[in-house]
């Protein structure tokens, strides 16, 4: 087992390689939007194309992944990712930027298929904490954009004009991208998708550069036992995992998939900056939360491949989310029973709403929202009431910030400790071989729809429904999560592969 972390860094590279774009181009707004002179719209595509380049990828990743092998199918993404970035950096105009960002969403795909490849070649002791490897390796993107963005842009600024400031920085991510092509050739592929194409030499030799000799014999053994002697087509590898035998790992995969977004993470990171504001860090509220945010996950997530395979990965879900519920709910009763005050810029706000002055006593102070709507239902009708919006009441709100703030971060520590990396550990681990590069890929796809719907919504919910009725969804979400995966995810610590495949698949279904 000399060489199965270095292979594990290795396919690393691409979750590092997806934090690190998704955090850089954060700080590269002002300049791409004054070098194209953008519109927020056109400025929304360039940001949000590799998330559904990534989107459409894994429609088609599981496949590619099935004919050309897990190693394969890595090594084709590396590449892919390198030409759109040189393709980006060249770019001369907004079209062509487009085009580039959306293909190096292709390699944001990478996550699903490192999981999948890791899940395979890794011995079961440690198996969690490889795959959980890629987790981290995107904190670590995340982070260390963080710090890019802080430390380069100004000294940069003094060398490039600030149209040309993005493709400087855009430039530092062809050192790990090119890395990360040339390194994947040095790793073995999955022995278990060698064997599946009659490559048994290969699959030997390969199953021998990632386990121990003391686990060897009885993996070959296993692997013989459940050879195929074919790989199973995509479309009925997909038909496998919609039967009725395949039901619990279906629920297994849709609610780990779908509750990474409906526990409310993207919430979070978009609602975080008006908790900062509330603190008094105006001016250096979005830096103060990508430091609170970026520590805390990185933090947690540690803490997460410390535990993932002393503590199991069943444990750790259910505390997880245990935990993750209780921070919904404190962000949810800090909001909901905060007092309110009649301040300048509430008054000022209703006054331009309604064109008209209200004898009310500037700083007065109301126990809650409806104590003050009583005190406003004397001076404004029931229909003008409803007008004022939520970003109106929020300048009226007295909150509790530390408690918010305690809230908010304590969900990103059960986050990153349990769903964020555990998903792709459940997903490396309890699907059999016959359907793992169809069903791995299919399950990301429903996570990033679902990321994707949660950040739609949001602005809604928070106009329409309120933070604090926002965070108690939330917090609903994830007792629903909670009692699911109590009923149906047993615990995969220290077992085969196939093993884990024969109990979630036959139990009860043979």
């Amino acid at each position: 087992m000399p060489y199965i972390y270095r292979y594990a860094l290795i396919v690393s590279i691409g979750g590092f390689l997806f934090g690190f774009d998704s955090a850089l181009i954060s700080g590269l707004v002002p300049s791409i939007t004054q070098a194209f002179n953008l519109n927020q719209l056109q400025l929304g595509f360039v940001i949000s194309a590799p998330a559904l380049g990534a989107a459409l990828a894994l429609c088609f990743v599981g496949k590619i992944a099935t004919y050309r092998g897990r190693k394969g199918a890595l090594v084709l993404v590396s590449r892919l990712y390198c030409l759109a970035l040189m393709m980006a950096l060249l770019s001369p105009n907004y079209t062509l930027l487009v085009l580039a960002r959306l293909l190096c969403g292709v390699a944001f795909c990478s996550l699903s298929l490192s999981s999948m490849y890791l899940g395979e070649v890794s011995p079961s002791a440690i198996r969690g904490k490889l795959v959980s490897i890629n987790q981290l390796s995107l904190v670590v993107g995340l982070c260390l954009a963080y710090i890019v963005n802080f430390a380069l842009i100004n000294t940069l600024s003094h060398y490039l004009l600030a149209q040309h400031l993005w493709r400087g920085m855009l430039a530092l991510e062809l050192i790990p991208a090119l890395s990360w092509f040339i390194l994947l050739r040095k790793i073995p592929e999955s022995p278990r998708w060698l064997l599946s194409q009659g490559l048994e030499n290969q699959a030997k030799l390969s199953l021998r550069q990632v386990l121990p000799n003391t686990e060897f014999l009885n993996t070959w053994s296993s692997l013989k036992s459940n050879k195929e002697t074919s790989p199973t087509s995509a479309i009925k590898a997909l038909g496998n995992l919609f039967s009725w035998k395949m039901r619990r790992l279906f629920i297994i995969g849709f609610f780990l998939a779908f509750m990474q977004a409906a526990t409310g993470m993207n919430a979070i990171l978009v609602y975080a900056p008006s908790v900062f504001s509330q603190l008094g860090f105006t001016e250096n509220a979005a830096l103060l939360q990508s430091a609170y945010i970026g520590i805390t996950t990185l933090i947690f997530t540690l803490f997460s491949l410390y535990l993932v395979d002393r503590v199991g990965r069943r444990p750790l879900l259910l505390w997880g989310l245990a935990f993750a519920v209780l921070s919904h709910l404190t962000s949810w009763y800090a909001i909901s029973t905060a007092p309110q005050r009649l301040s300048h810029e509430f008054l000022e706000s209703l006054e331009q709403l309604f064109d008209l002055s209200l004898p009310l006593v500037v700083d007065s102070v109301y126990s809650s929202k409806s104590a003050l709507e009583i005190a406003l239902a004397e001076y404004l009708s029931g229909p003008q009431l409803a007008l004022i919006s939520q970003q109106q009441w929020h300048l009226a709100q007295e909150l509790n910030a530390n408690l918010v703030l305690a809230g908010l971060l304590g969900f990103i520590a059960a986050y990153s400790l349990s769903l964020g990396p555990i998903m792709w550990i459940v997903f490396s681990e309890v699907f059999p071989s016959s359907i793992r590069s169809i069903a791995t890929p299919f399950f990301a796809l429903l996570a990033s729809l679902g990321s994707y719907l949660s950040q739609l919504l949001l602005p809604w919910q928070l106009a329409e429904l309120g933070a604090a009725n926002t965070f108690f969804i939330y917090a609903a979400n994830g007792f629903v999560a909670l009692i699911f995966i109590a009923i149906v995810l047993p615990e995969t610590k220290n077992q085969g592969l196939e093993d884990i495949s024969r109990l979630l698949v036959a139990n009860g279904d043979a």
